[in-house]
């Protein structure tokens, strides 16, 4: 019984565990796709600026500037909603990977990045119940097994005694044969004392 819900847990475990992932593949594509748009926006920007340059200069430096500080709080932004959380989670995966299966993301996001991070936090939960309930199968299997040989212990304690019984039973059936084998004896060479009075 604890085998077959040691298994369950094992089996829900690894589709948590491939739900994850498929998650965590969804995440990087869009986190590809928002890099990869900021680059072209920002790509964009500065080719703007630069036809802009032509005609003023001023007015081209203002806006590399403002381009340049738009692509920095653009990054900044980025680091903190996508890069931050995910090395959370990679923090988190490694621990549990070493058996710290306390350690959790706790991320209150409702994008992908909060899903994936509530899913690793639900199978974190999972594989600590499953932890759990291995150890208390194994600490009533070693029960089980003390009792088992203090039982077999008794057994061959029980063996023993009954194997003096037969032997010392054995020995009374010899002294018995031996006894009735004196009577015979005797009952014979009292028939034949009986015959020479007798015959006397």
């Amino acid at each position: 019984m604890a085998v077959f819900a040691a298994n369950q847990e094992l089996m829900e475990y690894v589709a948590a565990n491939q739900e994850f992932r498929e998650k965590f593949t969804v995440l990087e594509s869009t986190a590809t796709e928002l890099k990869n748009l900021t680059s072209q926006l920002l790509y964009e920007s500065l080719e703007k600026i630069n036809h802009v340059s032509g005609r003023n200069m001023s007015w081209s430096s203002y806006l590399t500037l403002i381009g340049l500080v738009l692509g920095l709080a653009l990054s900044l932004l980025i680091s903190r909603n996508i890069a931050i959380p995910m090395k959370r989670l990679v923090a988190v995966i490694e621990d549990l990977g070493r058996g710290n299966l306390g350690r959790r993301v706790q991320l209150d996001r409702k994008d992908e990045i909060g899903q994936v991070a509530a899913a690793m936090d639900e199978m974190a939960e999972k594989l600590g119940q499953m932890v759990h309930r291995v150890r208390l199968s194994a600490g009533e299997f070693a029960g089980v097994s003390r009792e088992i040989s203090a039982a077999a212990g008794s057994v061959q304690v029980s063996a023993r005694l009954q194997e003096q019984g037969v032997e010392s039973t054995s020995v009374a059936i010899q002294q018995i044969g031996a006894s009735i084998d004196s009577v015979a004896q005797n009952v014979e060479s009292l028939s034949l004392s009986a015959t020479d009075s007798t015959s006397s």
